[in-house]
């Protein structure tokens, strides 16, 4: 709990290319396309809220990127986690340049001290469009570290700042190492294709029974090929289920490793973490749609650039006959089959469910190979773009 007069944050004042001059008091300072971020940039490779700004009242600027897309640049660096930002200096969010610069300290006056001398952030004329929306005051309250290995020894850290400086491992690094999905990614692709098979073979078998049903009425088979008949169809689903296991298996520990690598290859933190993308499976209810949203928001992350190729019918194709194909099956398990006709009526339900099961397995295994495409191409860039990734490294 902080006591006495309030701290007076820095002034940030926004322009834009028209030279319109806005003071904000905000930190950190959000830039990207959504309508609510800071500074708004109309520039298709930025990120809905791509970088931001963090000023201190020591006049200090922390620039760090929020895991965009197509990367924030110093220059020729890209940057990882925060960088300490010298001023005056320029950074880049998609193909827009913004300038960093200071403006003069306000001098003392008879309301409050003074106010520090804080950063001018200007768009370059390459923009587009840019616009600015106020929100809300940010503080934090905070104790200086002895530690902070740029800290001015001669400055007298105020009772709050308004960023509390992470600590340096945590700053300039991803929250894990990289390590590719690839092997998870094949062992659930040969699970997912051996159920598949089964499916097909199911449907290939039970084709098979209206004709055995008439041989059996007409008397030209008998017993021992009804019992042969329901032998295979038991050893298929045996095998299935089987198949089944196994396959949810591969492919949540591999969909738990790809999530978990989003942020080490800069496609930003996805909103469910690497345990969510397992455990929202078995979720009653919730795991109709919150699955189906984590491999959508996977997908579309790992895209090489904003906004490309979303793919939506191809998932939405996955999950619907995933869904449908389950439901079907778990509800023919309460279908009576007193007569023939009845027993006929559920074999055909029970095609149709293997039907849908086939094409979702079809459809999983290209979705798997999209994002698993996507995860290498984001890794080999990431491997030859420089980064800036020491703890808080001074650039500019």
């Amino acid at each position: 709990m902080l006591s006495g007069p309030p701290t007076p944050r820095p002034r940030v004042t926004v322009t834009d290319p028209d030279g319109k001059t806005t003071a904000i008091e905000v930190s950190p300072f959000v830039v990207g396309r959504e309508p609510d971020c800071d500074l708004v940039v109309d520039d298709p490779r930025a990120s809905r809220r791509h970088a931001q700004l963090e000023v201190q009242l020591n006049d200090r600027v922390v620039l760090r990127d929020l895991g965009s897309a197509s990367g924030t640049f110093v220059g020729d660096l890209r940057i990882a986690g925060g960088v300490w930002f010298t001023v005056p200096g320029s950074f880049r969010v998609g193909r827009t340049v913004l300038d960093v610069r200071r403006t003069p300290a306000a001098a003392r006056s008879p309301e409050g001290p003074a106010v520090v001398a804080a950063p001018v952030i200007a768009a370059a004329a390459m923009v587009p469009a840019v616009s600015a929306a106020p929100v809300a005051p940010y503080a934090t309250p905070v104790v200086a570290s002895a530690a902070d290995p740029v800290a001015p020894s001669a400055v007298t850290p105020p009772p709050a700042v308004l960023w509390a400086a992470p600590s340096a491992s945590a700053v300039g690094t991803s929250p894990s190492p990289f390590r590719s999905s690839r092997t998870r990614a094949i062992v659930a692709m040969v699970a997912i294709a051996a159920a598949g098979l089964l499916d097909l073979a199911s449907i290939v078998h039970l084709a098979g029974f209206g004709k055995l049903a008439d041989d059996v009425v007409g008397g030209a088979a008998g017993a021992a090929e009804a019992n042969a008949f329901d032998a295979t169809t038991a050893s298929i689903s045996g095998s299935f289920v089987l198949a089944l296991i196994v396959s949810a298996v591969a492919y949540v520990a591999w969909l738990s490793r790809a999530v978990e690598n989003a942020p080490a290859i800069g496609a930003g933190t996805p909103p469910h973490s690497p345990r969510g993308a397992i455990g929202w499976w078995f979720a009653p209810f919730a795991n109709f749609v919150v699955p189906y949203q984590i491999v959508s928001d996977l997908h579309d992350r790992l895209a090489a650039a904003v906004d490309s190729d979303r793919a939506r019918p191809l998932l939405l194709g996955w999950w619907l006959t995933w869904l449908g194909g389950n439901l079907i099956g778990y509800l023919t398990r309460f279908t009576g089959s007193e007569t023939l006709d009845d027993l006929k009526s559920t074999i055909t339900v029970t095609m149709l469910s293997d039907v849908l099961n086939l094409v979702a397995a079809i459809l999983a295994i290209v979705l798997v190979r999209r994002i698993l495409g996507r995860e290498t191409a984001r890794a080999a860039d990431a491997a030859s773009t420089p980064v800036a990734s020491d703890p808080l490294p001074i650039v500019g």
